[in-house]
């Protein structure tokens, strides 16, 4: 089965931020928002610790960012608290839990802003507060989520949550010329255990939409990941 999802957040979108007179920056750029509604309170914790740390953050035309390298490794020390995190295919407790939802949030600003990503990763298993295709985990000392500054002008990363959604936002100098969207194209097979609880396996492109003057100049191909199908339930 093959359908396409469109997924409509689309640049230069307002979202009103408690965080406002942070904002050095004129233009905006990208935006991404997800749901943060039934976490638990280490697990918000962690989340907003994670995007403390990145609020605010200016990077320079031709520079990097790494989420480790920013976020710093994830210890009791430096504030991080024990919460449920996807272990290979399983949600296990682990300091620092939660926080590849801020990577994912970041990551999709990131593609709205038209900036360059140079290292994603996806979940071991599909997530619930994103959109297939569309996450980015992290791990220390292995997984990073990087991207780099390509504009001609310096960007800000201005993050905040709520009790029940975390947003990201990307001001820059200079205004992006044309709107972009994400769109994921989704194929699924069947599984080949049908007489286990199981679930097929599931190949999601996702694309960058570029439009200009409401007409639609480009559909970019952003990466394809794979999820090989799978028993969910030992006998």
């Amino acid at each position: 089965m093959r359908f396409f999802l469109p997924i409509f957040i689309l640049c230069m979108t307002s979202i009103a931020t408690p965080e406002e007179e942070s904002i050095r920056l004129p233009y905006l750029l990208g935006s991404s928002r997800t749901p943060l509604a039934g976490s638990s309170y280490e697990r918000i914790h962690n989340i907003r610790l994670a995007t403390s740390k990145i609020n605010g953050m200016i990077l320079n035309p031709g520079e990097e960012f790494s989420y480790n390298k920013t976020v710093g490794k994830r210890e009791y020390s430096t504030g991080f608290l024990t919460a449920p995190a996807i272990v290979y295919e399983e949600l296990q407790p682990v300091i620092g839990g939660g926080i590849c939802q801020v990577s994912s949030t970041l990551f999709n600003a990131v593609l709205l802003s038209d900036l360059p990503v140079v290292e994603r990763h996806r979940h071991h298993t599909p997530i619930n507060y994103i959109p297939l295709g569309m996450d980015a985990t992290i791990s220390w000392g292995t997984k990073d989520f990087r991207f780099r500054n390509n504009s001609n002008g310096r960007i800000q990363l201005i993050g905040f949550a709520s009790d029940s959604s975390l947003t990201f936002q990307i001001y820059g100098e200079n205004p992006l010329r044309d709107d972009l969207k994400l769109e994921t194209e989704i194929n699924e097979s069947p599984s080949p255990f049908p007489d286990r609880e199981s679930e097929g396996g599931l190949e999601i492109a996702l694309y960058r939409l570029r439009f200009h003057d409401g007409k639609l100049l480009e559909r970019e191909f952003i990466h394809r990941d794979y999820f090989p199908a799978r028993i969910t339930k030992s006998q």
